[in-house]
């Protein structure tokens, strides 16, 4: 792989950065419970990149604990959507604490999280996760809801130093990239496994609340149960067959009865849990951007960091 530029937008330029709207369609969407359950899904999709794959192995700590992964990496990133004004300077710190992540892949090639393609991805499956959540758990998205959210993710990838060129320019622009980065870019690669078989003994992991082994073990496996049904049901056909995941029509009316289950419990739930995300994220803002302002002031640029990294454009 070749060395990555470092293509984010220059100190000069914030002035015309957009944030996104509190009142959107996207603040909504991102803070909604269910987009949770989508969440492993958009992790395989990035695992499967060659980038991205590679600084999971390499620099995550999902093998050994994939709860407290989630927790610090879910809330930084959504929150580009919910700081507002503060997303600017929140998202600089963000794209400045990824600089160490770098190195070289298990077939040799180098690569550094600040690759731009790699960096889109990973908002990209937010836009991905958001329109399937809405088809299977709620009522589809409208084109012209659909161009609202792109836009936004587009505000936020911005907000990380993703420059314009970087990133299709609509919706149709964007289904033609996606198509081509699943058939194209996107690998079987050992980090999309490792995060889809972890599932099956999600159990056996540290649990997100304080309870006893004997508790847990049981819970965590459904839990794990249920995100594999969903995961699989969801991902890409093309990367299902990709990792050697089944599907059958079986599993296809066991997702949709789940999904029945879902829009029940949401139309019950009061509107903080209904909005966990966007709950958590502003109630916890000051720890969040604290300790990502920390993480980039004391980042050491990986060896495979781009030219610039020490400069106004890197941090």
């Amino acid at each position: 792989m070749t060395a990555v530029r470092d293509l984010s937008l220059s100190q000069g330029e914030s002035d015309r950065f957009e944030t996104v709207s509190p009142g959107s369609i996207t603040v909504k969407a991102i803070g909604d419970w269910r987009l949770l359950l989508l969440s492993v899904n958009a992790l395989v999709l990035q695992a499967a990149h060659p980038v991205i794959g590679a600084g999971v192995e390499d620099h995550s700590i999902y093998k050994t604990d994939p709860f407290r992964r989630l927790d610090r990496s879910w809330y930084p990133t959504v929150a580009l959507a919910f700081y507002g004004s503060k997303s600017v300077e929140y998202g600089r710190d963000l794209r400045a604490a990824h600089k160490r992540i770098g190195g070289v892949d298990h077939l040799g090639r180098r690569y550094h999280a600040w690759d731009p393609e790699a960096m889109f991805l990973t908002l990209a499956t937010g836009f991905e996760a958001i329109e399937k959540t809405a088809e299977l758990f709620g009522d589809p998205l409208t084109p012209q809801q659909l161009d609202d959210v792109y836009a936004d993710i587009r505000r936020m990838c911005a907000l990380v130093g993703i420059p314009d060129r970087a990133m299709p320019s609509d919706v149709p622009a964007y289904r033609a990239w996606f198509e081509t980065m699943v058939n194209e870019r996107l690998e079987d690669h050992p980090a999309a496994h490792e995060v889809l078989d972890l599932l099956g003994h999600l159990g056996d992991y540290p649990p997100p609340l304080p309870l006893p082994a004997f508790l847990w073990r049981p819970i965590g496996n459904t839990i794990g149960a249920v995100m594999e049904l969903v995961t699989v049901g969801t991902l890409n056909p093309v990367m299902r067959e990709r990792l050697g995941r089944n599907w059958t029509a079986s599993d296809q009316r066991r997702l949709e009865i789940f999904a029945v289950g879902v829009r029940t419990v949401n139309k019950i739930l009061p509107t903080p849990l209904r909005q966990i995300s966007k709950t958590l994220a502003l109630r916890r803002q000051p720890a969040i951007t604290a300790e990502i302002a920390r993480q980039a002031a004391t980042a050491v640029p990986a060896p495979t960091c781009p030219i610039g990294a020490h400069g106004q454009t890197g941090t």
